[in-house]
């Protein structure tokens, strides 16, 4: 029987709790490695300007945050005025308001399903960033509202930049 969307959440609900727990500081978050990290940030980052995507002084959306990878990433490179992180699972926003909590930049999270018909977070943003989210969504139905409610969350000049590391396949 094919994993369903129900299945990914429980899992990552006791990865993210696991993941906190451990954690002595930030870093302990990581949910990539340092070499990858070295090698997709500035080709990321350079993917952004080239676009000219308004990142600082913008309203960025995170889409399944998990532990804060691209919330950290955000952070480091840029001062938005608003940088929303949601996530599915309540294991993740815990993890990332305990961890977040005291950064320069507002941060905001939510836990928010993508794939509930719907979906408002109260505004647009410059910029939607769906890092490795998409093939969590096996049902053919849920992936398609995904896909609606994410083109309704962009600004009118905004940008959906999404990538996946795994083929979406049931």
């Amino acid at each position: 029987m094919p994993m369903t969307q129900q299945d990914i959440r429980s899992h990552y609900e006791t990865e993210w709790k696991s993941t906190s727990d451990a954690a002595g500081d930030v870093s302990g978050l990581s949910y990539s490695n340092a070499i990858e990290d070295a090698v997709l940030y500035p080709a990321y980052e350079q993917l952004l300007g080239d676009l000219n995507i308004t990142v600082s002084g913008g309203r960025v959306l995170d889409v399944g945050s998990g532990s804060g990878r691209w919330i950290r990433f955000f952070l480091e490179r840029w001062r938005p005025a608003l940088l929303m992180g949601i996530d599915y699972t309540a294991a993740s926003i815990e993890l990332l308001r305990k961890w977040h909590a005291a950064a320069d930049t507002p941060v905001e999270f939510r836990l928010a399903d993508i794939t509930r018909e719907g979906l408002d977070l109260g505004g647009t943003f410059d910029l939607v960033n769906v890092a490795n989210v998409l093939f969590h969504i096996p049902e053919p139905e849920l992936f398609a509202q995904a896909l609606v409610n994410l083109t309704s969350l962009i600004d009118r000049q905004g940008s959906i930049v999404t990538t996946e590391y795994l083929p979406r396949c049931p």
